[in-house]
């Protein structure tokens, strides 16, 4: 359950409920986003020293969803350092819809692997458009 209390009314003295228009659009976009990406949530943790410019809910080696305030100054994400190929998608929180392409669409991690603990850091590319705008950016890794 979400509690947001941005508005100048209390839940008990709120007569127009359009008030909370926006929190309701923007939830269910929230909730429209993770039903179409179908990604395994409840092992999924906060990573956000992974990236720069953003905040980062992975499960590591399989996916990474990148939330931005600003797409316009760059958004990056450590992978891991084992070689392998991601996708990157891009969604508009703020009108929901389908996943879009940037100027980025896949990610290849080539680099030799030397440890575990090693990551590489990969830019994610630019949004599909409105870049100065948040977005939601899914990083996910293609099976081979």
């Amino acid at each position: 359950m979400v509690l947001w209390y941005k508005n100048k009314h209390s839940d008990l003295t709120a007569q127009d409920w359009r008030t909370r228009d926006n929190f309701w659009s923007q939830a269910k976009h929230a909730i429209d986003f993770f039903n179409i990406t179908n990604l395994d949530l409840p092992n999924a943790v906060n990573k956000d020293d992974w990236a720069t410019n953003a905040w980062v809910l992975a499960k590591d080696n399989e996916f990474y969803v990148v939330y931005t305030k600003d797409a316009s100054a760059g958004v990056s994400l450590k992978l891991p350092g084992e070689p392998a190929n991601y996708s990157v998608s891009w969604y508009d929180p703020r009108n929901g819809g389908e996943l879009q392409q940037g100027s980025v669409t896949q990610l290849l991690q080539n680099e030799p692997f030397k440890h575990f603990w090693v990551r590489h850091q990969k830019d994610l590319g630019a949004a599909p458009n409105n870049p100065d705008k948040d977005w939601v950016i899914l990083v996910r890794k293609i099976q081979q």
